[in-house]
């Protein structure tokens, strides 16, 4: 479970005391992140102005109610597949509305981000549906195997409807679908998956020319503009009959209400006639992004094209004017610009999301074309400036010691549990770290490739805590040996042991005792020669760890004793250490304390002994 987890992990900070008296607004920034109760029931808003595929909503319900029928025991899984910007996730979530009043129970939407640069790992997926089931973080296992057969504990017997969103591959999926309950799983994907077993795969194709025209009409406010069939016929055409390109098309129509609608053909038909004959990327979606594009004000193209440095497809009005360097007030106004053109959408408590990930690369596109390299890197400085003072606030969630300290300032206002407290705080932390996950790892990538050591061991030193709850234990080994080596070039001693120590704690999560020993040797090396005695203490504890794992209960022992001597008598960290060996090892722990104990009867027998004499000699 990641509940073991008595490692140190030693490269963090506690709180500032500048930052004292801000606690009840850390505290509410990381419970804002928390998942409600109501987190079984998940799934985004349907489309309002969904148009068509009647047949293909047919051929599903036949198939469920066939299942139903059939009374089958394993869950109804369903693929359904086809090109970008036909419209998969919508015509799903449209799906799974049509369908939720049958699966009472619950509606789980994930979004996989199989066409990121990070894909969501299963076992990441698996932990963040456990956590909605209201299953707490320490009490997540941390293999994989483990986690699917807790969840399908908790789905037996319920009638559970799942969203797998932008699925990269079946391996991705396979350890997702729930093997033995009464649930629909609908997976969306733009490979076919049909190596899946027991799956049916539903290729949608592009829209047919009545209903893209149908759509089309739909969209556009029909009393105020006059258009044509034949136009009407020549924009589906251009668009390829792709829901995703006519959207894109009738937002830029919308905006220019009082242009002819011959002129704003011309003009569509002019980026559509030099996109093909250039031979440019997604061409069935550009010229409807360009037309869209240049509808926008310079401001609100601008935050368009800075979106596309980041990894992730959702954002908030903060990163915004992070990514602007202007006032949250304006960024607002910016943001609402892109949402009416249809650029992004709304999706609840003040986040955002750009609507497809063709639209974000064709946004990276333009950011390249008309940014320089110098001014990108400016923004990605600031970004990651950001993504370093965040982290460190929502790190405070997740350390025992400093989330106790936050919870007592919230227990004030809330007048709640300090327990229940400080789990919300780590599900409200754990949140966000898993939701900005590809833009942390992106930020880390970005230090490296700036050669900027300083700000790498920083951010790096934020995320070890979360990869040892997420159990992510490639990504830590990654990001620390980054750091490591960067460290190493500075000549830093300090941020070297941190990191060592908290490399050794990822090599011990995965049973590489030998070079997590080793890690640790060396990084009580550099604590004694830098006189660091409390981190040196801790490092001690954190090999006799290792030794308990090994049985080497000896060793493990003569480490612990060696800490403690470390530290001055009395003193908190010595306090704070005795009680974490005490939960460790309760029988080692004993041991030691029982030679402490008779330490400490000697060393008052000698203090009465030379008491009593300084007394015979001072009379």
């Amino acid at each position: 479970m990641t509940g073991n987890r008595s490692g140190y992990p030693l490269y963090f900070h506690g709180i500032d005391q500048a930052v004292q008296g801000d606690l009840d607004r850390i505290a509410q920034q990381i419970q804002n992140h928390l998942v409600s109760a109501a987190s079984l029931y998940q799934l985004p808003p349907d489309l309002e102005d969904f148009t068509g595929r009647s047949t293909e909503l047919q051929q599903i319900f036949d198939l469920i109610n066939q299942s139903i029928y059939e009374r089958k025991t394993s869950a109804t899984v369903i693929a359904i597949t086809g090109k970008a910007g036909v419209g998969k996730s919508t015509f799903a979530i449209h799906l799974a509305h049509r369908l939720k009043s049958s699966f009472l129970d619950a509606q789980l939407y994930v979004n996989l981000h199989g066409t990121e640069q990070h894909p969501k790992q299963p076992k990441a997926v698996l932990g963040e549906l456990l956590r909605r089931w209201g299953v707490d973080a320490d009490q997540i296992p941390s293999q994989a195997g483990e986690r699917l057969d807790l969840l399908q504990s908790q789905l037996m017997d319920k009638q559970t409807l799942l969203v797998l969103d932008n699925a990269v591959n079946e391996e991705q999926v396979r350890s997702l679908i729930p093997r033995h309950c009464c649930s629909v799983v609908l997976i969306t994907s733009r490979h076919s998956l049909a190596d899946l077993d027991r799956v049916a795969v539903l290729h949608l194709p592009e829209l047919p020319d009545a209903e893209a025209i149908a759509l089309l009409y739909r969209l556009i406010n029909k009393e105020t503009i006059q258009l044509p069939p034949e136009t009407a016929q020549s924009l589906v055409q251009r668009c390829h009959c792709l829901p995703l390109s006519i959207r894109l098309v009738a937002s830029a129509i919308q905006r220019q209400l009082s242009k002819p609608i011959s002129e704003q053909f011309e003009q569509f038909d002019r980026l559509y006639q030099q996109v093909h004959s250039l031979r440019l990327s997604h061409a069935e979606v550009r010229p409807s992004f360009l037309f869209d594009y240049q509808q926008l004000s310079p401001e609100a193209a601008r935050l368009l094209r800075l979106l596309g440095l980041l990894a992730e497809s959702h954002f908030t009005s903060t990163i915004a004017a992070v990514l602007l360097e202007a006032k949250p007030d304006d960024a607002e106004q910016f943001v609402g610009e892109l949402v009416d053109l249809k650029l992004i959408r709304r999706i609840g408590g003040g986040h955002y999301q750009i609507v497809h990930d063709i639209v974000r690369l064709l946004a990276r596109g333009q950011l390249a074309l008309e940014e320089s390299s110098a001014m990108r890197q400016l923004a990605r400085m600031r970004v990651s400036q950001w993504y370093l003072e965040t982290g460190q606030m929502m790190l405070w969630g997740l350390n025992p010691q400093t989330r106790n300290v936050i919870a007592r300032i919230a227990d004030r206002m809330t007048q709640q549990p300090i327990a229940k407290l400080e789990q919300q705080l780590v599900e409200g932390s754990l949140n966000w770290f898993e939701a900005e996950r590809s833009n942390l790892l992106t930020v880390v990538e970005w230090a490296v490739q700036a050669d900027d050591p300083d700000r790498l061991i920083a951010l790096v030193g934020k995320l070890a805590l979360f990869f040892d709850y997420s159990d992510d234990w490639e990504s830590w080994e990654q990001t620390h040996k980054l750091a490591l080596n960067a460290a190493r070039q500075l000549g830093d001693a300090q941020p070297i042991a941190h990191l060592m120590n908290n490399l050794a704690n990822a090599y011990l999560r995965q049973g590489r005792l030998d070079q997590a020993k080793e890690l640790y040797k060396q990084s009580i090396s550099l604590y004694e020669s830098l006189g660091e005695v409390i981190l040196q203490a801790k490092t001690l504890f954190n090999l006799g760890n290792l030794y308990i794992n090994t049985e080497q209960l000896q060793s493990a022992a003569r480490c612990w004793k060696s800490a403690i001597d470390c530290l001055p008598e009395d003193s908190n960290e010595r306090h704070h250490l005795q009680q974490q060996m005490q939960q460790v090892q309760p029988y080692l722990w004993q041991q030691i304390g029982e030679t402490e104990a008779d330490r400490s009867q000697v060393r008052g027998l000698f203090q009465s002994v030379g008491a009593a004499i300084w007394r015979f000699i001072s009379e």
